[in-house]
């Protein structure tokens, strides 16, 4: 039997040994003779059928089971799917050997092979004359393009007013609108994550561009559950593009996204083009899953190509993902967006998918995202934040340039009390990417705590005229505390998202306090308990509820079970200690409220500033242990001041 060698390996069908450079490769003997097969039958596409007759006997194999085997042969070679050295897939036909053996003409180019691949398989020639080159998109017989088609849309590269300067584009990415629509079984991943998941690619393809921003909500408002006027947010954000669209049922499967793209003409009018629309295979399925993977690329290439014509210069994260691991991944993205504190099984899942799929950067990111809103939202301590840094180190580490992992290191620094780590990462990062909506956030948060809200607010604002989706209207958005922080009580009110969350609700009825406003405060705090009774927030609201009732002893039991047990769980943020203490004061505990501003001070949340002008805290200004804790805010904030060369915003 013939022993093959290529690019530096030497194939041994008859030992099943695979060496790569005189080394053993350890391979499975399966996924061997997966190999061996596919060099033998060099000539020709080997279909799923034949594999598993010759390989597995005739046995009931699922395609993912072949996928995986695929995907396994790949690993050992090194390989990727884009473009593949070694094995080609060919769309709907199987699998074939590229590599040039030693004794063989190269029988066709990988990149011949990967026209053969995009043209003939996934994407078919509209009808339309006016564009010859738009391309329907097709994954396997079964999924069609649906409605309308795709349309080309040549899109002016100038600069209206705002945009960065440099010949740099913007594409703003505003919230999809999810259509009302019955969902698959409840064990499914549901329409919203599998949106979230092509948009999650969407924009990291987008941020590999040259010359390009990108502008777009958090993740959690990526989808809204109720329509988006695109023009509402086109007024906002000044863009060279704004890609927006709905995802809805569709006439057969798992659903359909309709994909538009919006520009301003040269008299300032709107024109709204529809890109496409584009099928959802059933991901309750392996196969479905295995269909995504493939439909979310060529959709997001396609949004790109038909958006900024730059589709050749989109690189990023092309290596082969595991089906089942993706799977998994996509199911524990639905337990984190259903259930933010009871996160036991998406930490599972996860720990499933990387199991099969150690590499896979979206798992570790959103299993660094899960122990930190653990942490964070419900109270888990020191050991979810440490989990949480390890996760997003792995992720770093696959993915070198992600900026994920690396905006949310910045947070746990800042919260685990390392306010000066955090803003001098924070400043790396703005070096890195400059003018990034997020970094700048991250800067302002680190100064929020070390008591610079002045600096705190003209930052948060810089973020949010780069990137007005911050906070979204109609989705979890997030809080602009520097604002409350700076008792600009108005201006907090005036942009704190909507959404129903404990978080949310919380921070209203926390505003509607400040500026004396018990009644409202009442109301919504108790809505803020009755969404989460477990978590942080909802707990900070149940105390403020009762203190407003006038029920101060139950409120304070409230407030120093929580305490204790964040003290259990070594949970530092100081940050909640200081709500702690605003609670305590409210519930007329002066000696309990000092505790936790020093407490919080301790912990890392030194703003000096907000200690000397919050409302809450009147009744503690005066006494010795205040004035003990305020010099001990201002000495930590004049040091940061120093390091960093800011002008103190406090004295004592």
């Amino acid at each position: 039997m013939s022993v093959f060698e290529f690019d530096g390996f030497r194939l041994d069908p008859g030992g099943l040994r695979l060496q790569r450079d005189g080394e053993e490769v350890s391979v499975e003997p399966r996924v061997l003779e997966v190999l061996v097969f596919l060099v033998e039958n060099r000539e020709r596409v080997v279909s799923k059928d034949e594999l598993i007759e010759s390989i597995w006997k005739g046995a009931a194999v699922s395609d993912a089971a072949i996928s995986r085997c695929i995907y396994q042969v790949r690993r050992a070679l090194g390989d990727t799917s884009k473009p593949p050295r070694f094995v080609g897939t060919i769309r709907g036909r199987g699998f074939r050997f590229l590599a040039e053996l030693d004794d063989l003409e190269r029988l066709e180019s990988v990149e011949s092979v990967e026209s053969v691949e995009s043209e003939s398989q996934l994407v078919a020639d509209t009808a339309q004359p006016w564009s010859p080159l738009r391309r329907l998109l097709m994954i396997g017989a079964a999924l069609l393009v649906v409605g309308f088609g795709v349309i080309a849309l040549r899109v002016s590269l100038r600069q209206p007013s705002g945009e960065p300067a440099g010949g740099r584009s913007v594409i703003a990415i505003l919230p999809f609108g999810l259509e009302s629509q019955r969902e698959p079984q409840s064990n499914a991943v549901g329409s919203r994550v599998a949106l979230v998941a092509l948009l999650e690619r969407l924009v990291g393809r987008l941020e590999d561009l040259d010359g390009v921003d990108v502008r777009q909500a958090p993740v959690s408002g990526l989808v809204s559950d109720t329509d988006v006027e695109p023009e509402l947010f086109v007024k906002q954000i000044p863009a060279s593009v704004w890609i927006h669209g709905t995802f809805g049922r569709g006439d057969s499967g798992f659903g359909s996204v309709s994909v538009f793209a919006t520009k301003a003409l040269a008299d300032q009018a709107l024109q709204t083009t529809p890109i496409g629309s584009y099928p959802f295979p059933d991901l309750r399925t392996e196969s479905g899953v295995m269909e995504f993977l493939q439909l979310r690329d060529v959709i997001a290439k396609d949004i790109i190509r038909n958006t900024v014509s730059l589709a050749k210069g989109v690189v990023g994260d092309d290596r082969d993902t595991d089906p089942e691991a993706y799977r998994l991944y996509l199911l524990a993205r639905e337990e984190v967006l259903d259930n933010l504190c009871e996160g036991g099984r998406a930490v599972e899942l996860l720990d499933q998918a990387l199991d099969v799929d150690p590499d896979l950067a979206e798992a570790w990111q959103l299993l660094g995202e899960t122990h930190y809103n653990h942490a964070w939202a419900c109270g888990h301590g020191m050991s979810a934040l440490n989990e949480a840094r390890a996760a997003l180190s792995r992720a770093g580490d696959i993915r070198p340039g992600w900026i994920e992992p690396r905006l949310l290191r910045v947070s746990l620094l800042v919260e685990a009390g390392q306010a000066e780590q955090g803003y001098a990462e924070a400043l790396e990062l703005e070096s890195l990417f400059p003018e990034h909506p997020w970094a700048l956030e991250l800067k302002s948060y680190a100064l929020r705590y070390a008591g610079f809200v002045g600096r705190s607010v003209e930052l948060y604002e810089r973020a949010r005229e780069l990137n007005p989706l911050l906070l979204t209207e109609g989705t979890t958005g997030e809080s602009p505390t520097p604002y409350l922080y700076a008792l600009d009580i108005d201006e907090f009110e005036a942009v704190l998202p909507t959404y129903p969350s404990a978080y949310i609700r919380y921070y209203r009825s926390l505003a509607a306090l400040l500026r004396g406003d018990e009644e409202s405060a009442l109301r919504l705090s108790t809505l803020a308990y009755r969404s989460s009774p477990e978590g942080v927030f909802g707990q900070f609201a149940r105390a403020m509820s009762l203190a407003l009732e006038g029920d101060l002893a139950g409120a304070r039991v409230v407030v120093e079970s929580m305490s204790r047990q964040r003290t259990e769980l070594e949970a530092l943020d100081g940050e909640i200690d200081y709500k702690q203490a605003q609670l305590l004061a409210l519930a007329g505990d002066d000696e309990g409220a000092l505790q936790e501003l020093d407490l919080a001070v301790e912990r890392g949340f030194f703003c000096a500033r907000c200690l000397l002008t919050d409302p809450l805290l009147d009744d503690l200004r005066g006494s010795d242990g205040f004035t003990q804790v305020v010099e001990r805010a201002v000495e930590r904030h004049l040091a940061f001041a120093e390091r960093f060369g800011l002008e103190p915003e406090t004295t004592s």
